[in-house]
């Protein structure tokens, strides 16, 4: 999947480009919430917007008036919210609501969650903005979306392909490496991903393991797009907005397209 640093970036070239210029942070402090934080912020101001608050808090707490009345004195008519849907992301949303201070509200991949909107209120978090990672249109992700409706899962669901690919590469590393010892296993699984070799596509695993018993190279064209990974083992990925419209997150697309 995408690094939670690019999904920082993401998020806020997104909000700049909707003139969200102004804005309070507020992360889970935790690697997710820093990591996710550090890039948003250092993109947001660097492009030219104003972090007019930043402030940690601690997963898991009932009362969170203090940080927010902190974050409201900031003046900043935008709440960014770096957590949880189901823990500290929904009690701040709904307390800050009840403060009156914000009249938008944004977030990152572990907001987006209908359960939030339910929680929360539609009325309350309509036009709420997040990011997530998200699949380009690829014949990987076309192939996947169909098996995982046959087996009765939501091919959109936050981290389905991203899951599965990770899965699936796994297994041909195994495949490759002749073992699941943790030596060659990188280099395998380098080998799998990437080009060239013969296009392997979500469903194909008896291909593959005919292709790779074979000696011959394959390449695997994921349901999350291309798996080729960079010096530090990341992938490009891709990150599309959410919203809230109607009571639900619906996808509006890749950002920046």
């Amino acid at each position: 999947m995408p690094s939670d640093a690019f999904q920082g970036e993401q998020l806020a070239k997104l909000l700049l480009s909707k003139g969200i210029d102004d804005v309070a942070v507020t992360y889970v402090n935790n690697d997710y919430g820093q990591g996710l934080d550090g890039a948003f912020t250092k993109t947001f101001e660097a492009e030219g917007g104003t972090v007019a608050a930043n402030l940690a808090h601690e997963d898991n707490r009932a009362d969170y008036r203090s940080e927010i009345g902190q974050l409201a004195a900031s003046g900043a008519p935008t709440l960014v919210v770096l957590a949880y849907a189901d823990t500290s992301g929904q009690t701040i949303l709904r307390q800050a609501y009840e403060s009156g201070a914000f009249t938008q509200f944004a977030g990152g991949d572990g907001m987006v969650g209908n359960s939030l909107v339910d929680a929360v209120g539609a009325d309350v978090l309509e036009g709420m903005i997040a990011t997530r990672p998200g699949s380009p249109q690829s014949p990987g992700t076309e192939t996947f979306a169909k098996l995982a409706e046959k087996a009765g899962i939501d091919p959109t669901a936050v981290f389905a392909a991203q899951s599965y690919d990770a899965a699936f590469l796994l297994a041909m590393a195994i495949e490759k490496n002749g073992s699941a010892d943790r030596e060659g296993l990188s280099k395998a699984l380098r080998e799998v991903a990437s080009a060239p070799g013969e296009k392997i596509l979500p469903g194909e695993w008896a291909k593959a393991k005919k292709l790779i018993d074979a000696g011959q190279d394959v390449d695997y064209e994921g349901a999350s797009g291309d798996a080729e990974f960079d010096k530090n083992g990341d992938v490009p990925g891709v990150v599309v907005e959410m919203a809230v419209e109607n009571g639900k997150f619906v996808t509006k697309g890749p950002v920046g397209e």
